[in-house]
């Protein structure tokens, strides 16, 4: 693979997706959604988590341990967008990612393509074009969020600052295996709306299947990604690095069979 190739596919489709249909039909509602969500604590709303009321409300979503280490140890407003930010991201992430490959293997552009660069050249740079984009959005929300919490909370701005990071890595990793999923998707179907389907469709069919099995197979849950999500919370840095592998790990996983059909598809 040339490197030099793989990097010009990038930075075109990154620049194109900006301001073509497949990038703002994603990129509209990620940004009206966390417009109106963070617009609502920037009067501190989020603080109303560290009190006693809070705290039994955040233990409902999440475990105790899990829900004090978030929301007393650390910005109570970051904390909030990190946990919302991480069960929504399914959702955006199918929604940006449905069409790495899906509509241009229809149209032919993928052909023109071909004469100048390899079929590897042109997986990877759609996964990682697409990854950029959806990692450049997660990251401008996540300095928004960082700079309300810097208004709001009352923890010192050195550890708003490197919360606020640490979140933003978080969120790009785990986005990561998500893409890597709709790349499968994208890799087989002829329409970026077909594949938007597709995904939804395979996706809470894997959610089912794991809610129906789970109390006979609990290991059944780590067909997604989803299973790691509770150790990305924990302040344990073994631990925290040990979810970040096996993310990283979905994404290998999920990048092989979309790369193999992608591979043999008649283009």
């Amino acid at each position: 693979m040339n490197w030099y190739r793989i990097t010009t596919l990038l930075v075109f489709d990154l620049r194109h997706s900006l301001f073509a249909i497949k990038g703002l039909f994603f990129l509209i509602p990620f940004f009206l959604f966390w417009c109106l969500f963070l617009f609502s604590l920037k009067d501190g709303a989020a603080s109303w988590l560290s009190g006693n009321e809070g705290m039994l409300f955040a233990t409902w979503l999440l475990d105790f341990d899990t829900a004090k280490s978030l929301f007393l140890y650390h910005s109570p407003t970051l904390s909030l967008f990190l946990v919302l930010a991480i069960t929504t991201m399914p959702c955006f992430v199918l929604l940006g990612a449905n069409d790495q490959l899906a509509s241009d293997s229809a149209r032919g552009p993928l052909r023109f393509l071909l004469t100048r660069c390899t079929r590897n050249e042109i997986f990877l740079s759609r996964f990682l074009s697409t990854l950029a984009l959806i990692g450049t959005a997660i990251t401008i929300v996540t300095l928004v969020a960082t700079c309300i919490a810097l208004s709001t909370d009352s923890n010192s701005p050195p550890e708003i600052v490197h919360y606020g990071v640490q979140s933003g890595l978080i969120l790009l990793v785990y986005a990561a295996p998500f893409v890597a999923f709709m790349s499968i998707i994208s890799a087989f179907t002829s329409s970026a709306p077909g594949s938007l389907l597709a995904g939804f469709s395979l996706y809470c069919l894997l959610l089912g299947i794991i809610a129906y099995y789970h109390p006979d197979f609990p290991i059944i849950s780590y067909l997604l990604p989803s299973a790691t999500k509770g150790y990305l919370y924990s302040t344990d840095p073994r631990i925290f690095m040990s979810a970040a592998g096996s993310l990283l790990l979905y994404t290998l996983v999920y990048l092989l069979p979309g790369w193999l059909l992608f591979r043999r598809r008649n283009l």
